[in-house]
Parts: structure tokens; C-alpha cells; sequence
């Protein structure tokens, strides 16, 4: 995955799907747990809900930068 149009940009490798990705139940702002979210990603993800990835490249993530997948 390339983060951002850098020159040089962030580059991460994908190296294994997780099952079960706890974070993703937590509301950033309040930090409740809401379950809904697990089950909504899990069902639209083929029961994964995140990555786990290696560092390819060092780089800046911006907000509102794009995320390209690499070949």
C-alpha cells in the first residue's frame, strides 16, 4: 500500500488479514465500545476486519492523502 503522492512516500506490505481487529469497536471520541461496528466490517470483509503490514518505506501520512495498492 503507498500512502500520498511523496516522491518517496510511505509504502506498507501487507502480511497476514486479522479476524479480529478490537480497536475498530471503539468510538474515537468517547471511547464506548460498540459492537455493530465489528459486526458490519466482518460481514462486508469476508469475516476479516483488519491488517496486520510491514514498514516498506518510512514516510508522512497526511489527512486526505490517498491510499494506492501497489501491484
Amino acid at each position: 500500500m503507498i500512502f500520498g503522492d511523496d516522491p518517496a512516500p510511505l509504502a506498507l506490505s501487507v502480511t497476514l488479514r486479522d479476524l479480529r481487529c478490537m480497536m475498530i469497536n471503539l468510538d474515537p471520541d468517547s471511547g464506548e465500545h460498540d459492537a455493530r461496528v465489528m459486526r458490519a466490517t466482518t460481514q462486508l470483509n469476508d469475516n476479516h476486519a483488519g491488517i496486520y503490514a510491514t514498514t516498506v518505506r518510512t514516510g508522512a501520512i497526511r489527512r486526505g492523502d490517498q491510499v494506492r495498492l501497489d501491484p
